[in-house]
């Protein structure tokens, strides 16, 4: 009896282990990625296939270490998200976060970081249009919501500024790290 208990657990728990090698083998193949980046930058970013790819210029990170006091600091990136799907007349929407990871710059800049972007597109569908906005001191902050119309390429140009004030702000030692998330 108790041969045919151990056997009958034994049987189970194989049972169980095929049935939990075939639901993730069944969700990698369903949720396959593409990495995608430029030869010279360290950091790539991964996209679920369904919504296309994402390219940036020079990675996903914005990081502002060396401001100059009274002058204009300007930081741009460039990006493009894009559905390669050939053929597709399937509309793909997108959202487009900032997620703030360090900022030590908010406590001296009071509201004189600000950002914005702008995007151009290849086709009929949405981009996304921010116009100058306060950068938020910390956290994920949706930027704005795209929609890609069919085989279609958005390509956008993200800015952030401090602006140039009569207040002399202590930026000496203070930092900004973001990155640029694309979400379905």
């Amino acid at each position: 009896m108790d041969n045919n208990k151990g056997q009958t657990i034994f049987l189970s728990v194989i049972g169980i282990a095929t049935l939990l090698v075939a639901i993730i083998g069944a969700t990698f193949a369903w949720f396959s990625i593409s990495i995608q980046g430029s030869d010279d930058t360290d950091k790539s970013v991964v996209t679920k296939t369904v919504l296309g790819t994402v390219i940036f210029t020079d990675g996903d990170e914005v990081v502002l270490n060396s401001f100059k006091q009274g002058v204009n600091a300007t930081y741009t990136k460039t990006f493009t998200v894009s559905n390669n799907t050939p053929n597709t007349t399937d509309d793909f929407p997108y959202k487009i976060y900032i997620n703030v990871e360090d900022n030590s710059l908010s406590d001296v800049t009071e509201g004189q970081l600000v950002h914005f972007i702008s995007g151009t597109k290849s086709g009929n569908g949405t981009v996304v249009d921010l116009t100058e906005t306060t950068v938020p001191s910390q956290g994920k902050q949706l930027l704005g919501e795209g929609l890609l119309s069919g085989s279609e390429t958005h390509t956008y140009t993200y800015t952030i500024n401090f602006k140039n004030t009569d207040t002399q702000y202590n930026v000496i030692g203070k930092q900004f790290n973001a990155k640029i998330i694309i979400e379905k």
